[in-house]
């Protein structure tokens, strides 16, 4: 399992974590090992190590009090974010894996053309749990979350199309490429030939029941 905190949730957060955070920390990756006592023991080692050599600070517990104070912490950023201003408007999207980084970016971006501070940290990996800070008083601040929210889920549908289309277009290749049933090279033309059509990726849903405004 994969969780990440971008640089606004890390910022809200960052004074309960059970360890001192560095002050110039714009990004946590959280990770997550399962499988028997020796595999997991193992994954925590690979891990630990390819973190320690591509990041400035890590934090690797192995002792439950330790490892249980990670999780508390984890399970509260939920709250601690929504005390900022009192409320917020969240919303999950599921993006392409390699389009994580982009949507990181455009959920800022997209808070800002609507004048909220706007911040997500991961769920499960490509779920973002995106989130827009609000005043739950304020009228004109929730109806610019829910624009804004509009906008975020287009964008999410927006990727998904183009990778559909950059996934129809190398199939397209890959059969033209294809030399014909009977010519040099190709599977005898007796043989039955079974043609295995690409699947579809999934669509970006919105995770049923948007959470509360506080």
């Amino acid at each position: 399992m994969l969780d990440y905190l971008d640089a606004g949730a890390l910022a809200l957060t960052a004074a309960s974590f059970p360890i001192p955070v560095p002050r110039d920390a714009g990004f946590m990756l959280i990770t997550e090992t399962d499988g028997s006592a020796a595999e997991a023991a193992r994954l925590h080692a690979e891990v630990s190590e390819a973190l320690a050599d591509n990041l400035p600070s890590s934090h690797a517990p192995t002792a439950p009090g330790e490892i249980a104070a990670l999780w508390r912490w984890r399970d509260g950023i939920a709250n601690q974010v929504a005390a900022h201003r009192g409320g917020k408007v969240s919303d999950d999207i599921a993006v392409p894996p390699e389009q994580l980084a982009a949507a990181i970016a455009e959920t800022v971006a997209i808070g800002a053309r609507h004048e909220l501070e706007a911040l997500s940290w991961a769920m499960r990996g490509w779920h973002l749990h995106s989130t827009f800070l609000v005043d739950p008083r304020d009228a004109g601040e929730l109806r610019r979350a829910d624009d804004a929210a509009a906008e975020l889920f287009a964008f999410a549908h927006r990727l998904w199309r183009q990778r559909q289309r950059r996934t129809r277009h190398r199939h397209r290749q890959a059969r033209a490429a294809r030399p014909p049933v009977g010519s040099a090279g190709s599977c005898p033309p007796r043989r039955r030939q079974t043609r295995v059509r690409p699947g579809r990726d999934p669509e970006p849903r919105q995770e049923a029941g948007r959470l509360a405004r506080r």
